[in-house]
């Protein structure tokens, strides 16, 4: 794919890049501590780079924007620009298109944690008078396989991918490798859920809490990309900063739905930043859900109630339904 450097040479008042965007009906999003940003426009994107002049046109495009900077930390440019960009985009200003076709969610993971030889976290509890030993990866699944029920009912024009189905153990890698393996059509993204149990020494401990990839964790993100190689350090920041943004936003929607579905038993113990392995290998907006502590005597009894781990499916696939909907609504965040 060629790589395209166009310039604009002519100079005009900058005007702030917020309100061009509101007089397009386009959708910004801006990061204040790195200063980059990235624009969409219907189905095209650009990234967004005032430090170097620079917008990156759907991965393989660059555009030389000379107005293009800060202004008392606002990012600017003059008008010339502005429409210089929307060319470059396959965009003008009276064009109509709606915003966000053709993006969508085409496929969701539903990972049970653990499994086979790994046992996860265990605990014994005397639960209506008779010991019980329970395991992690026995409640993870049963709660996976509630939660890929209710999905497949909802979307069956998704495709949805349980990592494992019975008493097996995939490992990290092969879990991650099955995320990435999954065939998606032109603007469509794939959700990773990776659904876990707690324990902790200290048995007071208890409550649900979501888990995603710190803000300040960079990687590679980018995958089967024909960018330029000069481009790619540019377009990977963007994907990575988006995926970001959505991981968050799934996890919000989670956790608010599991209160509202578990009730008066819910405890919230937060949204919390992490790199944990399947969270930070799979290339796509990923969470990680802890739906409680085995090792806390009175939320290990709920855990071995099928009707509550069903209330856990539900709280989840609700948080999911609302991200979904806002996100084949918006195309992406």
């Amino acid at each position: 794919m060629g790589f395209l450097l166009i310039g604009n040479f002519l100079g005009a008042q900058s005007l702030p890049l917020a309100q061009l965007v509101k007089e397009t009906k386009g959708i910004l999003w801006w990061d204040p501590y790195r200063n980059v940003g990235l624009l969409r426009m219907g189905d095209s994107t650009a990234a967004l780079h005032p430090g170097s002049n620079l917008a990156l046109i759907q991965g393989d495009q660059i555009l030389d924007l000379l107005s293009f900077s800060l202004k008392d930390n606002v990012p600017s440019m003059d008008k010339k620009d502005w429409e210089l960009l929307l060319d470059a985009m396959g965009r003008t200003p009276d064009q109509k298109k709606s915003l966000g076709d053709n993006y969508r969610v085409g496929a969701i993971i539903i990972d049970p944690g653990h499994g086979g030889r790994d046992p996860g976290a265990k605990a014994t509890h005397t639960i209506d008078g008779v010991p019980r030993t329970l395991l992690e990866k026995d409640i993870t699944l049963q709660v996976s396989l509630e939660l890929n029920k209710l999905v497949q009912e909802a979307w069956p024009e998704k495709k949805i991918v349980l990592t494992r189905n019975d008493d097996t153990y995939p490992t990290l890698e092969q879990r991650v490798e099955i995320a990435h393996g999954v065939a998606l059509k032109p603007q469509e993204t794939v959700l990773f859920l990776s659904i876990h149990v707690n324990a902790s020494l200290n048995t007071q401990a208890q409550g649900i809490e979501v888990w995603f990839i710190p803000k300040d964790y960079e990687r590679e993100v980018l995958r089967n990309t024909q960018a330029h190689e000069k481009a790619l350090p540019i377009l990977n920041d963007f994907q990575n900063y988006e995926y970001k943004v959505e991981s968050k936003n799934l996890s919000r929607y989670i956790l608010q739905s599991l209160e509202v579905e578990v009730g008066k038993d819910f405890s919230d113990r937060g949204l919390k930043e992490s790199p944990w392995f399947v969270v930070r290998m799979a290339k796509m907006p990923a969470v990680l859900v802890e739906i409680g502590f085995l090792t806390n005597s009175e939320e290990a009894t709920r855990l071995a109630d099928s009707e509550y781990l069903k209330k856990l499916a539900r709280g989840i696939y609700n948080g999911l339904s609302k991200f979904i909907a806002d996100y084949d609504a918006l195309g992406s965040y």
